[in-house]
């Protein structure tokens, strides 16, 4: 029986700065989801990145567009520019994000009706911090969901459309982008507006409430390559590993270290912090491509190596999943004593 061509869709207002991101979400698209395709919604089409897609990524489709919105924030009319254009169903990925096995089974069975998000880091629904969030826009909370909702994966259909173009205004409000422009760490804004995803959690338990929501679960369908490795578990790693489960995405979240440079390794502090860079499942997949990403200057983060982790990756014989356990108990540790002293 044929399948249903999917359309997914990211978006960077970074086409040069982020090209290595790009190149990898593509290519990852094009290996695991080839009768697919991905549009690629960018400000501006570099023409190296132009001719490179049309040769190393052919399910890709290049669009030029210039939202209002910047960064995370141009979600919403990336996802209405192209349903004007026809698509009723939507599958958005950040761009530093890669497929790690073809994910059409994840969207096969679902109706019309139903939103998919990725389950946030913490696991579990913040029901005080929800109220705030609704209270924030001056409304009022009707259900808690079922986790923490991520937008890095977000599946959207034309019944969604009111969810989308409210979503669109709310992140063009003067008290959306007050809060962005004004606090310069991520951290420092007020919770109920750190970004794109926060907003649309608070409209989608207070306004549309209606809209069934399925979570991608963290860890057995998205693993969420933190910078800190606690938030990958050690269940998790294990289970992935004996492929007890099988994850469709891996995404690298809160430190991107093509976009950092070489001075990284100098200005970055922490223990392990080097030896995680080479561990990290994100940079494992990664390599897979090395060959195909016609970029320079890779030796700093996509083949570093450390004896600590060459180590890790010969015990583990080099398992994706498995080359960081030992860097986790470590963090672990680290952490419990900490909380003794």
């Amino acid at each position: 029986m044929a399948t249903t061509r999917r359309h997914y869709v990211t978006f960077d207002d970074r086409p040069v700065r982020n090209a290595v991101g790009l190149k990898l979400l593509m290519l990852s698209a094009a290996e695991h989801a080839p009768d697919d395709v991905l549009h690629v919604v960018l400000p501006e089409l570099p023409e190296a990145l132009v001719d490179w897609a049309r040769r190393q990524a052919p399910s890709a489709l290049l669009h030029r567009l210039q939202p209002r919105g910047e960064g995370w924030s141009a979600k919403p009319e990336v996802l209405l520019y192209l349903m004007d254009q026809g698509i009723g169903e939507l599958i958005w990925l950040d761009a530093d994000l890669m497929m790690i096995r073809n994910p059409q089974l994840l969207w096969e069975t679902l109706s019309e009706e139903v939103l998919v998000a990725a389950e946030d880091l913490a696991r579990h629904y913040d029901a005080a911090l929800g109220e705030e969030k609704a209270r924030v826009w001056g409304y009022k909370k009707k259900r808690d969901l079922e986790t923490g909702l991520n937008s890095a994966v977000l599946r959207v259909t034309y019944r969604h459309r009111p969810l989308i173009e409210s979503w669109g205004k709310h992140l063009q409000h003067e008290l959306y982008l007050q809060a962005q422009r004004n606090f310069q760490g991520f951290v420092d804004r007020p919770r109920a507006l750190y970004g794109d995803q926060e907003v649309l959690d608070a409209l989608l338990i207070t306004q549309f409430v209606e809209i069934p929501v399925r979570f991608l679960k963290y860890g057995p369908e998205i693993i969420h390559d933190h910078r800190h490795f606690y938030a990958y578990t050690a269940r998790d790693r294990i289970r992935n590993a004996l492929r007890l489960a099988r994850p469709y995405f891996v995404h690298c979240t809160g430190f991107h270290p093509w976009l950092e440079g070489p001075g990284f390794h100098h200005e970055e502090s922490g223990e392990y912090f080097h030896e995680s860079v080479q561990l990290k499942p994100y940079v494992w997949y990664a390599r897979r491509y090395a060959d195909r990403l016609e970029e320079d200057n890779l030796d700093f983060w996509l083949h570093y190596r450390t004896p600590f982790g060459r180590l890790c990756q010969v015990l583990t014989l080099n398992n994706p999943h498995l080359q960081g356990l030992g860097l986790w108990a470590l963090d672990r540790y680290r952490r419990w004593r900490k909380r003794r002293q």
